[in-house]
């Protein structure tokens, strides 16, 4: 990655900028945006957008994804991130969802492992309690707005 500056002499590069500090820590490293391609572990689905933005080792990603063509009772895997995570990470996000037979008082969110490129989706009881949402409870109508940050190597 290369910054470019404009100076007094003309354009040049930025090769070693800092932010909050001197230290290395502070070193902005790597700086990438851009879309990415979510895929269904089975069957297939629609996506509308799907974006991300990668600072150091942090990832960001953002989509929106609709029609899992898998009616079964597998779980709900989204694949295609655009970098694996973190070995020993694991994480969760945001789901703005509509159209998910899951119950009134139940909710969704997505869930992330270590050394993944991949994430599904989980049901969030109104009790505590877990399950993996799985392609059975999906409407023909159902869409997923979902956006959260890994870390990657």
């Amino acid at each position: 990655m290369a910054l470019t500056q404009i100076i007094n002499a003309g354009i040049g590069q930025v090769t070693d900028i800092k932010l909050g500090g001197s230290g290395s820590a502070n070193t902005l490293d790597d700086f990438e945006e851009g879309t990415w391609t979510p895929t269904s572990a089975y069957g297939s689905l629609t996506y509308n957008r799907a974006y991300y933005v990668k600072i150091g080792n942090m990832v960001t990603i953002w989509c929106q994804v609709y029609s899992f063509t898998d009616s079964s009772g597998n779980g709900v895997y989204i694949e295609g991130l655009p970098f694996a995570s973190a070995s020993g990470f694991a994480g969760t996000g945001v789901v703005m969802h509509q159209n998910a037979n899951i119950g009134n008082e139940d909710d969704i969110t997505m869930y992330i492992a270590g050394s993944a490129s991949n994430f599904r989706l989980f049901k969030i009881r109104a009790n505590g309690a877990w399950s993996t949402l799985t392609y059975s409870l999906l409407s023909s109508s159902h869409e997923f707005y979902i956006q959260f940050s890994y870390l990657t190597s």
